[in-house]
């Protein structure tokens, strides 16, 4: 589709609202070949390629100008092979869709907090799950991958072929657009997870609490993260969780119960207003967090921590828990560690995270003039933890400008056969990645990888993890009707505002493009 279309509008939407991408075109590929297609149509015409499974991370990608959006939303079948212990995902399926597939034969997948981020872009920038713990980032469990390259030939690689490509791509780079991924599975049924509920009053000896818990060796096989929840007090959101803060405590644990109970009493003790920690089948995992299930206008940005020392917590309670000068819908520091941390030679470009904490922080942004007040929160609470800031960054937590030498730990130089490694660029935009575009006949500047794409139907939870955090989402979804209602009009006076340039005449795009013109 191009500009000139009936329905280019909603074709362009990333699932982050707030970002406002105007690209040339925009195509819808199903299938691998007519990704070739579109790459080839890019090199014909001067187009950059730019593939987008959802856009949650759209906004570091910058102006989409001269650029063909490749949208894989409609590759999304999902092969299960029980046997062997491998998915296979094309470019545009999500995380949920694999998670529950999986659990029909009794298995998991690394997948990550959100239920409908993007398998691939996901994995490629890492892959920090909350099982990662125990079994490391979910790009070392990464068997195969798909792709198409800059000169339109359709590859896959792996440890046999293509090797120093497979290791570039986990963690290295894009270096073309991947359209399918295979990825073990695990034989595991069911964790016991959930989250502790406080006032966000208690913000200082529950987070101390939590501190106490990461800093005491616990086993790889418990997860947990401090955050801190702002509702907003929107008529849409249930009344008991209306306009009120918390301040909370989620935990993921693996095998027997007993022993995570043990180290999670302390926290117990303090008397949570809400104790939503049960055994639940995997699926439900992907909704504990409370990510938003649907496409909202948000900030965020997030910073790797390498330590944590009581101090720390403090100067993250000062600006982020009651006390904050304006609150955001939530800040979070994940405890990290174990087998997250542990390279092995057997791993890719990225091969660990060094660091014990990731922080992310995220806000709202449904009218334009809350843009500001929210990214300015987001860097206060940055700048409270930056003289703790480890030196690596995780991609898939970067929304904002980074130096190129934190995206991959220790600088790697060599490939797997002992060859140099990919280079790190960094983009016109100003954004690093270390990803490229491709346009012409060349590679050009760095582009980040994106997460995910549009809802699907979710599994059951149980009925304890379904009581407070059941509610939040509500609230959440509730909220994010409110912000698409009101940025519905935004759009609409931006897209009056702004003229549209000239563009290629629409009988030159291949199929895959013109399949939903109107």
């Amino acid at each position: 589709m191009i500009p000139e279309h009936v329905g280019f509008d909603e074709a362009r939407r990333a699932w982050n609202l707030a970002i406002d991408q105007r690209p040339s075109a925009v195509m819808f590929p199903e299938s691998a070949q007519d990704v070739a297609t579109a790459v080839l149509f890019a090199r014909e015409f001067g187009q950059q390629i730019a593939a987008q499974g959802t856009g949650h991370n759209a906004g570091p990608l910058g102006s989409p100008e001269n650029t063909v959006l490749l949208k894989t939303e409609r590759m999304r079948r999902v092969t299960i092979d029980p046997v062997a212990l491998i998915a296979r995902a094309e470019a545009g399926v999500l995380w949920l869709e694999v998670v529950e597939a999986a659990a029909r034969h009794g298995l998991a997948a690394l997948a990550g907090s959100s239920p409908d981020v993007g398998v691939v872009g996901y994995t490629l920038g890492g892959g920090m799950s909350f099982l990662g713990r125990k079994y490391g980032l979910a790009g070392n469990h990464v068997r195969a991958i798909e792709l198409v390259t800059a000169d339109g030939r359709l590859l896959r690689a792996d440890r046999d072929s293509e090797p120093d490509l497979f290791w570039a791509l986990r963690g290295g780079g894009n270096f073309g657009v991947v359209t399918a991924i295979e990825l073990e599975l695990l034989a595991i049924t069911e964790a016991y997870a959930g989250i502790l509920w406080y006032p966000i009053e208690r913000d200082s000896e529950v987070l101390h609490a939590w501190r106490e818990l990461t800093q005491g060796d616990p086993p790889d096989e418990l997860t947990t993260v401090g955050r801190f929840l702002n509702l907003p007090p929107l008529p849409e959101i249930p009344e008991p969780v209306r306009g009120k803060s918390f301040v909370i405590v989620e935990a993921y644990h693996l095998g027997n119960p007993a022993p995570a109970d043990q180290l999670r009493a302390p926290l117990r003790a303090l008397g949570p207003v809400n104790d939503a920690i049960a055994a639940v089948p995997m699926p439900a995992l992907s909704h504990t967090h409370m990510d938003p299930e649907q496409p909202v206008p948000s900030t965020g940005d997030g910073l790797m921590v390498d330590q944590l020392p009581a101090q720390t917590l403090d100067a993250f309670v000062e600006v982020a828990g009651a006390g904050a000068q304006f609150p955001l819908l939530s800040v979070e520091l994940r405890h990290l560690g174990g087998e997250l941390r542990r390279p092995r030679p057997e791993h890719r470009a990225l091969a660990s995270l060094e660091a014990d904490y990731a922080m992310f922080a995220v806000g709202m942004v449904p009218a334009p003039e809350l843009e500001a007040p929210v990214r300015a929160q987001v860097q206060t609470v940055k700048d409270a933890l930056a003289p703790w800031a480890a030196m690596h960054m995780y991609l898939n937590f970067a929304e904002t400008k980074r130096d190129p030498a934190t995206l991959v730990p220790g600088r790697p130089t060599t490939g797997c056969d002992g060859s140099r490694g990919p280079s790190i660029r960094t983009t016109s935009f100003g954004q690093t990645t270390r990803s490229r575009r491709l346009t012409g006949n060349k590679r050009q500047r760095a582009r980040p990888h994106e997460r995910g794409t549009p809802a699907q139907p979710r599994s059951k939870i149980t009925t304890k993890t379904r009581t407070l955090n059941a509610v939040v989402v509500t609230a959440l979804n509730a909220t994010t009707r409110t912000c698409r209602e009101r940025l519905g009009d935004r759009r609409a006076t931006h897209s009056s505002a702004r003229p549209t340039r000239a563009r290629n005449p629409a009988h030159a795009f291949p199929d895959c493009c013109i399949a939903t013109r109107k």
